[in-house]
């Protein structure tokens, strides 16, 4: 586990200053430009429709889930969807006006991509999750979608509870899921933050909780 600072952005990727002692950071964030609705069967900007994605995302897949502590489960993650669109997002570097350089910016992928609206169920066999989530699917390409969200720790349907850490030592543990979709099924983690806050710092430690193929 190592510690670092921290930013969530609801949009987009940021970069944080590469020092993680300092009190602050500087942020770029990856955010969209302009949105345009696409209907699924026409051919969007980057060269494949929104029924390609549907077609890619959709369905049941199998995984097997291995736990950081030890072990693994069987894992099922449902996608479904009643989108009648696809979003296109017109991805650029924004400046959150902490000074940080644009140009240093440019020189990485801040890619365009589709979103398209879906339901993810994430049921593992072991009973830890049993969960459902309204979650947007970006696509910067037609083979991979990806998604990533926060998990409501204290409202799980599934068993998990936090014991790769102690929660009575930090301020706040968090938990998020970071899901990728292809033609081989889905792959990704489930990541915890063990954060802790005082009047001039905001820190947390990573805390693996789980992979899954």
């Amino acid at each position: 586990m190592s510690t670092l600072l921290i930013t969530i952005l609801t949009l987009g990727c940021t970069l944080p200053d590469p020092d993680p002692g300092q009190s602050g950071e500087e942020m770029m964030s990856c955010t969209a430009a302009s949105t345009q609705d696409y209907a699924l069967a026409d051919t969007t900007p980057l060269g494949f429709s929104g029924q390609q994605l549907v077609d890619l995302v959709v369905g049941s897949h199998a995984a097997t889930l291995t736990w950081a502590k030890g072990g693994d489960t069987a894992l099922t993650v449902d996608v479904t969807s009643a989108a009648t669109v696809v979003t296109w997002r017109d991805m650029e570097w924004q400046d959150d006006g902490s000074g940080a350089e644009i140009a240093t910016m440019e020189a990485m992928d801040c890619a365009d991509d589709l979103v398209l609206a879906t339901t993810v169920g994430f049921t593992t066999a072991d009973g830890a999750f049993a969960e459902s989530w309204d979650l947007d699917l970006a696509a910067q390409t037609a083979d991979t979608a990806t998604a990533y969200t926060e998990l409501d720790l204290d409202n799980l349907v599934g068993t998990y509870t936090v014991t790769e850490v102690d929660p009575a030592d930090y301020d706040a543990v968090r938990a998020f899921l970071d899901l990728s979709v292809d033609a081989a099924g889905v792959s990704g983690t489930v990541q915890g933050q063990a954060e802790k806050v005082d009047a001039e710092t905001a820190s947390a430690t990573n805390v693996d909780i789980a992979t899954f193929q």
